[in-house]
């Protein structure tokens, strides 16, 4: 199987990696911060809305 690399269009683009990267069954994910669609840093300072966002993120 081919190895995918996945940067979903609705968070912040990537710079210099990929977001996911499938190999067969299994995926890689990599980089996730607490970025907005925008590419603004959400929470700074908030641990807590930091973390929410890099869920939402995921």
């Amino acid at each position: 199987m081919p190895i995918e690399y996945i940067n979903p269009g609705t968070i912040a683009p990537p710079r210099g990696y990929s977001h996911v990267v499938k190999d067969g069954k299994t995926a890689y994910i990599a980089g996730q911060v607490a970025r907005d669609r925008e590419g603004r840093t959400v929470g700074i300072g908030d641990a807590r809305a930091q973390s929410e966002q890099v869920f939402k993120n995921l």
